[in-house]
């Protein structure tokens, strides 16, 4: 079983994917989070009842499975593009805000699939299309 981000629509080309299982998406999740100075645990779905919409960021579409797939604004996607890239740039330095030994075995693989992402919203932008998750 995996999340897979893609294109709603595939394009003209092979799409661009990044696929996670469910070891490596949870340790995605709590990365991104702690990039995001978001305490994961309290957030509706993660264990708590915080709701999704309580917390500003552009990132929200990476966590809230109901919203990526309802009618989320796709003004943001050059926001949340640049944004992965920026997390891409840290992460292949070394340089993670998550600091929990429970997920160091993942840390070169969320850095591969942080830039797989950006491609995927990059994608998005360019043929026009929302994210989905499959």
């Amino acid at each position: 079983m995996a999340w897979t981000y893609t294109p709603r629509v595939p394009s003209e080309t092979a799409a661009p994917e990044a696929a996670f299982g469910w070891g490596p998406l949870a340790a995605f999740h709590y990365f991104l989070a702690a990039e995001e100075g978001i305490d994961l645990p309290q957030m509706h779905d993660f264990g708590g009842y915080r709701p999704w919409d309580s917390v500003e960021t552009p990132m929200r579409l990476l966590f809230d499975l109901d919203y990526i797939n309802g009618d989320h604004p796709t003004s943001s996607y050059p926001v949340v593009a640049t944004r992965l890239r920026q997390i891409h740039g840290r992460w292949s330095t070394g340089t993670f805000a998550c600091d929990s030994p429970r997920f160091d075995g993942w840390r070169e693989h969320l850095t591969v699939r942080v830039k797989q992402l950006a491609h995927v919203v990059d994608e998005c932008i360019r043929i026009d299309t929302r994210i989905a998750v499959r």
